[in-house]
Formats: C-alpha cells, sequence, structure tokens
C-alpha cells in the first residue's frame, strides 16, 4: 500500500498544447524546480519551445518565434518583470501562465500598466511534486518581508496539499505537532476544510489510508540543520548545490552524463543514501564484488536458458556499472574534503558543543576561524549553533563576536545578524532564552541526543536501512536530531524513552518526571503550543496498516529524511513525507546574509 499522486505534467502539457506553433519560454527563475520536474528540455521542445530564458534577465525579445509564453509567480516583483518584457517586446503574441493562481494583486498591476488587454492570461494550478514515492515537495514562493525559516505562504500550501491528500484518501486518524507554527498550519487545514463542505460539498471519508499526521516544526529544533550532515546523501547536499534532486556532476568526474538525479531510480545511490559516510566505502567495495561476480557468472551457463536470463539482465548491469562508477568518484571527492583539516577542525568545534565542553575552548576555535576569514556562513553557522545550545552567548561574549564579524567580514553584514537575533538563532543569555528546557546537559541526556553508540556502523548483510538496532545518533556520528526523537515519541513513547535512566542533572525539574523522564514530559517543556486533534471515530484503527503522513515545516535536512525512513522500517509502518524541500546549514544562513549581499557593495 502507497500513496500514488496523479502527475501533475498533463495540466502543463495541455496548456502548451492550446498555443499553436513554436514559441519561446520566459520563465520565472523560482519556479525552475517545480517546471523541470513537470517536463524536461526535450519533451518541452516536443511541445513546442525552441528557446528558455530567465524572465528577471530577459528585456526586449528580438528574435525567435512570434509566440512568447511566460510562467511567472503573482508578486510584484515577477509581475513588474513581465510587464517591463511585455512593454519592451514589439511584434509578439504573449500569454502569461500564472502559477499557482491568478491574483487581485497581479491583474491591478497589468491593468494599471495598460497591458492587461494585451495578453493571454492562464492559470498552472500546481503547488506540488512527488519526488519520490515517499517524498511530496511542496512548492513556496519567496516572501521577502516573513521569516526565513517557516514563511505563511508555505503554511498555507502545506495545508493545501495536506487537504488535497485527505480528500483522495481520507481524513487522518489524528493530527499532532509542537511548535509556534503548528497551531498556523492547524487552522489554515481547519479553514480549508469548512471551505470544501460549504463551497465543493466534500466530505473527506474518516477511515482511509492515511494514519496520523505528525507536524515537525523547524522552529522547535533548529541545531539540527546547522549540524555537518555525515550521511552519504547528506554530504552531498552539504557540498554540491543540487537543485530539486538533480546533481550537476563536478568537472572532475568523467561521465557523459553532466547530470544524475538523487532517487530511487538509482539503485547504487539508494543502497548508500542514508549510510553514515565512513561506511559508504565498505558497501561500494562490497557492491563492486557483487556486480562483478554476477558478470562473472556468465562463464559458469550451461544451458540457452540460463544464457537468455543472463542476457535480459545485461542493461540493468551495466546501468548499474555506469552508476557504480560514478558514485565511486563522488566518494573519493567527499572523502578528501571530510580529511582535510578545515573540515575536520569544523567538526570538531560542532561535536564539542553538543558534547558539553567548556565554552571557552569554543570560543578560542571560533575565533581562529574570524582570523583566517573563513567564509562568514560557516563561522555564523557555528555561533548560531552555540547560542542556541547554551541557552543564548554572555552578553560580553555576543557584544564581542558581534564586533569581531564587523571588522573581519564587514559592515555590511550587522543586519544580518539582527535578522538572525530577531529569528532566535543568535541571542545574548538570559532567563527568557532558556526556552523552559534548563540546562543542555540535562536536556540533551533526557531527549537521548548524545548517547554512546557503537559508530562502526550497521551489520554489513544488513544495509544501514534494513539494521533495527541502531540508534538515530549512528547519522550524525554521536547526535540524534531532536525533530527525529519527538517523531519516535510520538510513534512510541516507550521506546523513545527506553534508555533513559534515573536522571541526576536536575532535567527532571524542568521536564516533570519522578523517577525518569518521559514523552509527555519532556515535550510539555519544550517552547511553543501543541495540536492534538483526533480525528473521526473509527479512523485510528490499524494504524499499523495506514500510511503516517509526517510534515516538515521549515525544510527537512536530507539526513532526517533517512532518520524518518529507519524509524518506520523499524516499526514496519509506511510513511509519507511533506516539506518544502531539502535544506542544510548553509542555506539557512545564507537566507539571512544574501539579502545584504545583494543589496550590499563589498567593502573597498
Amino acid at each position: 500500500m502507497s500513496i500514488a499522486l496523479d502527475s501533475e505534467s498533463p495540466k502543463l502539457f495541455s496548456i502548451l498544447a492550446s498555443i499553436p506553433g513554436k514559441k519561446s519560454l520566459i520563465l520565472d527563475q523560482s519556479l525552475s524546480v517545480l517546471i523541470s520536474s513537470l517536463a524536461s528540455f526535450s519533451q518541452l521542445q516536443d511541445h513546442g519551445i525552441e528557446t528558455v530564458k530567465w524572465l528577471a534577465q530577459t528585456n526586449a525579445i528580438e528574435a525567435g518565434p512570434s509566440r512568447v509564453l511566460i510562467i511567472s509567480r503573482t508578486d510584484q516583483d515577477a509581475i513588474d518583470n513581465v510587464v517591463s518584457v511585455v512593454k519592451q517586446t514589439k511584434g509578439r503574441e504573449f500569454t502569461l501562465l500564472l502559477v499557482p493562481r491568478r491574483t487581485v494583486q497581479a491583474d491591478q498591476i497589468l491593468e494599471r500598466e495598460g497591458i492587461i488587454t494585451d495578453i493571454e492570461i492562464k492559470v498552472l494550478p500546481i503547488i506540488r511534486i512527488q519526488e519520490e514515492p515517499d517524498v511530496i515537495r511542496v512548492d513556496v514562493p519567496p516572501e521577502p518581508h516573513s521569516s526565513p525559516l517557516v514563511s505563511p505562504p508555505e503554511l498555507f500550501n502545506i495545508a493545501k496539499t495536506l487537504i488535497n491528500l485527505q480528500t483522495e484518501y481520507g481524513q487522518f486518524s489524528r493530527l499532532r505537532g509542537k511548535g509556534s507554527n503548528v497551531t498556523s498550519l492547524a487552522n489554515n487545514l481547519a479553514q480549508l476544510q469548512a471551505d470544501l463542505h460549504i463551497e465543493d460539498k466534500i466530505e473527506l471519508e474518516p477511515d482511509g489510508l492515511l494514519g496520523e499526521c505528525i507536524v515537525l516544526d523547524r522552529s522547535t529544533d533548529m541545531i539540527t540543520p546547522l549540524l555537518t550532515q555525515l550521511t552519504y546523501e547528506g554530504l552531498l547536499y552539504e557540498t554540491y548545490p543540487i537543485t530539486g534532486s538533480i546533481l550537476d556532476l563536478p568537472t572532475q568526474i568523467a561521465s557523459q552524463e553532466r547530470k544524475i538525479t538523487l532517487g530511487p531510480a538509482d539503485s547504487i545511490f539508494t543502497s548508500i543514501r542514508a549510510e553514515n559516510f565512513s561506511n559508504v566505502g565498505p558497501r561500494l567495495s562490497e557492491t563492486a564484488g557483487t556486480l562483478s561476480s554476477e558478470l562473472d557468472s556468465r562463464h559458469t551457463m550451461k544451458t540457452t536458458t540460463q544464457l537468455k536470463q543472463f542476457v535480459s539482465r545485461i542493461p540493468n548491469l551495466q546501468s548499474s556499472q555506469r552508476q557504480l562508477k560514478v558514485h565511486i568518484e563522488l566518494t573519493e571527492l567527499l572523502l578528501a574534503k571530510t580529511k582535510s583539516p578545515e573540515f575536520r577542525q569544523i567538526l570538531e568545534i560542532e561535536q564539542s558543543l553538543y558534547a558539553g565542553f567548556p565554552e571557552s575552548e569554543i570560543m578560542n576555535q571560533i575565533e581562529s576561524l574570524i582570523a583566517t576569514l573563513t567564509p562568514i556562513t560557516i563561522t555564523l553557522r557555528l555561533l548560531c549553533l552555540w547560542s542556541l545550545i547554551h541557552n543564548g552567548l554572555k552578553q560580553r561574549d555576543h557584544d564581542a563576536f558581534s564586533q569581531r564579524l564587523v571588522h573581519a567580514y564587514g559592515i555590511r553584514y550587522l543586519p544580518a545578524l539582527h535578522r538572525l537575533r530577531h529569528a532566535g538563532l543568535w541571542l545574548v543569555r538570559s532567563a527568557g532564552t532558556e526556552r523552559g528546557r534548563g540546562g543542555w546537559t540535562g536536556f540533551s541526556r533526557a531527549w537521548r541526543l548524545t548517547p554512546d553508540l557503537d559508530l562502526d556502523g550497521p551489520d554489513t548483510t544488513t544495509g544501514g536501512s534494513g539494521n533495527n538496532n541502531l540508534d538515530l545518533a549512528y547519522l550524525y556520528s554521536g547526535y540524534a536530531p531532536l525533530n527525529l526523537r519527538i517523531l519516535e515519541g510520538y510513534l512510541d513513547p516507550a521506546a523513545a524513552f527506553a534508555h533513559s535512566g534515573p536522571d541526576k542533572t536536575g532535567a527532571l525539574k524542568v521536564l516533570g518526571g519522578t523517577g525518569g523522564p518521559t514523552f509527555d514530559g519532556a515535550l510539555k517543556a519544550l517552547r511553543g503550543p501543541a495540536i492534538d486533534v483526533k480525528g473521526p471515530s473509527g479512523a485510528g484503527r490499524d494504524l499499523h496498516r495506514k500510511v503516517a503522513v509526517v510534515v516538515f515545516l521549515g525544510g527537512a535536512c536530507a539526513t532526517e529524511l533517512a532518520g524518518v525512513r529507519y524509524l518506520m522500517h523499524k516499526m514496519g509502518r509506511q510513511c509519507l513525507v511533506v516539506s518544502k524541500g531539502m535544506t542544510t546549514g548553509a542555506a539557512l544562513v545564507r537566507a539571512f546574509t544574501d539579502e545584504v549581499e545583494q543589496l550590499s557593495a563589498p567593502d573597498k
């Protein structure tokens, strides 16, 4: 049993077919992932597209077909760019395709500029992509004045996606979550469900394929994305730009294909994606041996039936060989990175932070990074990690590092520091910054964030996802993501706290326990409201036969996704993950610094 959503590609192809003849495509760059997931360039060519240009980089169109298709969002900047292109271009027929809906604001701008009657306007009502059988990516438009962590458009589009899921597969048996954004999501869901009932006369099926829906809010766990991911897939995201699961291969790799898709179609990638990087080499070696044995088996075949079976497998074996070669070369490049002094120093600082080492040691190491002008995204990432783990920095340390950053990288980054502080990532320590959790040592012990581990990895006969004795901390070589502990607690509270012995750190005073921390007590101590909405009577039956929906607000790390899959596999459950896409610590920090770098010229 699985959730397979209908392809959205026919909607785009139908619109392309309605515009006869050859045409140029001008695309809002923020929609590139969405459109490329719906159609490859060759498919666009089959439907009459001759050239593709970015909307923000296009002025007048002086050559090419007489028909022009513009695919754009509806925010003011995008529509202003549309107006500029249309006004500066003569002798062309324009079709404007708005995603995902037509808005009053867009119409007002087009009417004010006097071009609304000169163009044909259509709508492409798509907000989600099923990237993998168990992953739905929700498209989220840029929102300049909202939080880079979780924005109102993200909450609405995720709520809309969840309503669409329930319309097709039945109502959730239960909706649970914790964090500052979960109430807004629940309110959006309630409003959309009411609209569905009143306007469309649709009632949700009370006992369908869907089980519980668990919402994991990034505001509850901002530590995890700031840590360096140590799974194979996570390191790829940390190292290379990956757009919509498509990786542009580094120039050092000799391959006819310059792009690869990181997904189930790549069997080699699938077998190692969730492995801690220290175990990837042995896994690839084992796979190479297996492939070699399969190819050599042809020499011992004695019957025509055996030969026919072997010949039928040749395309798959050749494909696996090509995939293996690419991933071996990628692994070699990643290995060189992980052995570099810079990488090891950053990893050492991170591990020292969550292990609770003295702050004076951390301070000296980060000061050395600033002195050598380490990229500011790395420096800010570590400072924010320090701030989050230790409930902020002492006032004098906070002021001192703010001054050092400005002196080293330029005063233009001062607004970024203010934005980080406003988002709760770069704080001065006070009673209010404790977030109700107490000190880090007791908090991390209560949630088992840093358990004692055997980091040699799983038995090679079972594979990374098949060993049910692994702890989640294996993924980060010693740290278990808080969001995954929360998910584990929702699914099986007893298992989540099974190894928490009597507390000697004072954490129980905060977590409300007596003989040992409990999941409910630990969850209550986290900052932010909680939601727990039970579905209709009977919807909670046979949950192990239903698909659990896990929602990440603020995006998910590749390593968190690996942890979700591991937990569900361990519990014999099926799941569907819904998020706006993959995130990393660098991406999170850049969300605060990019605007500064775009608006400010470098210091002379």
